[in-house]
């Protein structure tokens, strides 16, 4: 029986000999054409088949994480190597199931949600760099979370079509450099606001002691 959102992979002894969509299917010699062909003839139609089916869900499966627990190196306009930390969410559904099979399972005896997580999380991890390579100005990089997101997905769904994956509303939902060039970024911002260097550090230490006065009070 394969039930609503799935589909059933029939395997004889490491070849793919049909696939079954929704509904009640009997396996035998007459509905699964290549089966005549795999069986041991001495044995006839009844004999004992080594074989395995695989049950895939087709069901869209929302609301899965990803995140760099690096930061990856990226260059913008007069800012080389700048570490970057980004995070979001996808949605992820199994489209060909034998071109999954295929490709990611061979011999395997199984394959559950979390391992495809940690799959994809790999590949968007490692396709990111060239989708926020579309950025070409660092002080615009949160600004374009959407633009980049667009991109990644594009670029994910042409590795992952190989492997009947398809991924749907993938979402950058941070995508800012590291702290430290935060504060760079800010203080700079401070800077031109003030229009003197001198004018900045004096007001930046003024702060210092107020904080220093308050902390001890």
């Amino acid at each position: 029986i394969v039930r609503p959102n799935q589909l059933a992979i029939f395997v004889h002894k490491g070849h793919l000999a049909d696939v079954f969509e929704e509904g009640t299917h009997t396996i035998s010699s007459q509905n699964v054409p290549l089966l005549t062909k795999l069986a041991n003839w001495r044995f006839g139609f009844i004999s004992p088949l080594r074989s395995e089916i695989w049950f895939f869900s087709t069901q869209v499966f929302t609301g899965r994480r990803w995140g760099t627990a690096k930061p990856i190196l990226q260059s913008f306009d007069g800012h080389p190597s700048i570490p970057v930390h980004a995070f979001g969410n996808y949605n992820v559904q199994i489209r060909n199931p034998k071109l999954f099979y295929t490709t990611l399972l061979g011999s395997r005896l199984s394959f559950d949600m979390s391992e495809l997580e940690e799959f994809v999380q790999g590949q968007i991890i490692e396709l990111l760099p060239e989708a926020v390579a579309s950025v070409k100005q660092l002080e615009k990089l949160n600004q374009s979370q959407q633009k980049v997101s667009v991109q990644l997905e594009k670029l994910c769904n042409k590795v992952f079509a190989k492997y009947g994956i398809h991924l749907r509303d993938v979402q950058i939902l941070s995508l800012l450099p590291s702290q430290e060039v935060l504060q760079a970024m800010e203080a700079k911002a401070a800077m031109q606001m003030v229009g003197n260097k001198q004018e900045y550090l004096l007001y930046k230490a003024a702060n210092s002691l107020n904080e220093l006065g308050s902390g001890n009070s």
